[in-house]
């Protein structure tokens, strides 16, 4: 008897091969993203300054990444280097961040 597949599995059935290789790499891009802004001062200075989750979004795949907000947000708690928009900000500041991109 074949056991139905958890709903992250079935999910990942339905996606195209492009947006599953996307998806699979999702944390994988936001790592290297973030190493990518360790490395490079101009880039730092440039996500350090974003007001939207978007324009880092944007900043990522510039750089060749491709990052998710929800990846994003989700690892955001973990992002605590000093050009992250968040660091060093209230949780509410984060939140109020992340809000409207993820309603």
């Amino acid at each position: 008897m074949q056991s139905m597949p958890d709903n992250n599995n079935y999910s990942m059935l339905r996606m195209n091969n492009s947006e599953r290789k996307q998806k699979q790499n999702a944390p994988k891009s936001l790592l290297g993203f973030a190493q990518e802004c360790s490395e490079h001062q101009s880039l730092r200075d440039q996500v350090s300054k974003a007001k939207t989750p978007e324009e880092v979004i944007s900043l990522a795949k510039q750089a060749g990444f491709f990052v998710t907000i929800e990846d994003l947000f989700e690892a955001s708690r973990d992002l605590a280097a000093s050009y992250w928009p968040w660091t060093g900000q209230s949780r509410n500041f984060r939140k109020k961040f992340f809000s409207r991109s993820l309603s």
